[in-house]
């Protein structure tokens, strides 16, 4: 009887003790982890959709109006028939030059008749004669293609001179198309920071989850069509540091997500604590910094010369995140949920 009772009192004691590598739950701070997993569910299915979408449009090709001209094609048939006569041509101006110089070493200091042996003056000579007749032949050939070079130069002359208005035709479409390059380059720029966004937020739900199963609390179901709670400032602070001194050149607005300088080659520093999330190069903006500021809010440095921070570190407000390019455009965004927010509540300072 006393051993029964001994048994069941340690498995009352076992069933009391937590598993091993389960924290003694809070229920206050689970409360508040299952609330910031919700919304970190929320937002990593919006930025999914919205990366998506990005990428499709980012592989799009850019509609430009074609501008058909067939003096363009002649233009290029030109070309093609040039590009061969100019290596050619090459090739024999290099053959020329070191038969040249050969030519100039006999008779600059041709071989002394009592010193050097009959035999090798007279092949000495031979070879002077061979390399002369050589030259001859080349400068032949030489004239040839220059001749065949200057007519197509000629047909070129005709062309241009012909159809300008042709031409003109192509250059419109030419800046239609540079438009649409430069529209193609934000769409690329958006879905890679979309795309970063999402691989961030994609962590931060393994582990909000991981910490909330540690502490022995239920990971929450989060149904389809939740919206997440909004936070009116980012991650609880009331101001942000300017990435350059001075007033910026562009506000939040129709030309631009946020707040733009020119770059004075000084350093750009970090507007809030927080991780980095992405840094990498972009041809349209330099290198581009993404900063996770928390509950959803991140900042977007756009044109730097070169970042000074690497994927995954941790900043302080105000650090150096590298260089900004002088004379070229700086621009910080601020975004809540991937919707820009106007940064002049938090950077105009009172």
């Amino acid at each position: 009887m006393r051993r029964l009772l001994l048994l069941s009192l340690a498995a009352l004691a076992l069933g009391a003790a937590p598993a091993a590598g389960v924290q003694p739950r809070d229920d206050g701070e689970a409360a508040q982890l299952q609330a910031r997993y919700r919304d970190a569910v929320v937002r990593l299915r919006r930025l999914e959709e919205e990366a998506a979408a990005a990428r499709v449009s980012a592989a799009a090709p850019a509609a430009v109006e074609a501008t058909p001209s067939a003096d363009r094609t002649r233009l290029d048939a030109l070309a093609a028939r040039e590009a061969p006569v100019l290596a050619e041509l090459t090739r024999l101006r290099a053959r020329q030059g070191r038969l040249l110089g050969g030519l100039q070493r006999l008779t600059r200091r041709p071989p002394p008749p009592l010193v050097v042996p009959m035999r090798r003056a007279v092949e000495a000579r031979r070879a002077g004669l061979l390399m002369r007749e050589a030259a001859l032949s080349l400068d032949a050939r030489a004239a040839g293609l220059e001749a065949r070079r200057a007519g197509i130069a000629r047909d070129r002359r005709a062309v241009l001179l012909s159809q300008a208005d042709a031409l003109a035709a192509d250059s419109a479409a030419g800046e239609r198309a540079a438009v649409a390059a430069d529209r193609g380059a934000a769409r690329r720029s958006r879905a890679v920071v979309l795309a970063a966004e999402a691989r961030a937020a994609r962590a931060e739900v393994a582990a909000l989850a991981d910490r909330l199963r540690r502490m022995g609390a239920t990971v929450p179901e989060v149904p389809a069509g939740a919206t997440a709670r909004v936070s009116t400032l980012p991650a609880g602070r009331d101001r942000l540091i300017a990435p350059l001194d001075g007033p910026p050149q562009v506000r939040f607005g129709r030309e631009a997500a946020g707040w733009r300088w020119t770059g004075t080659g000084a350093p750009v520093r970090a507007p809030a604590p927080g991780r980095v999330v992405h840094v990498g190069p972009h041809e349209a903006w330099g290198t581009i910094v993404l900063l996770d500021l928390g509950q959803g809010w991140h900042a977007v440095l756009l044109g730097l010369d070169a970042a000074s921070v690497r994927a995954d570190q941790r900043v302080e407000a105000g650090q150096t995140l590298g260089a900004s390019r002088a004379g070229a455009p700086l621009q910080m965004e601020l975004r809540r949920e991937e919707t820009p927010v106007d940064p002049a509540r938090f950077l105009e300072h009172r």
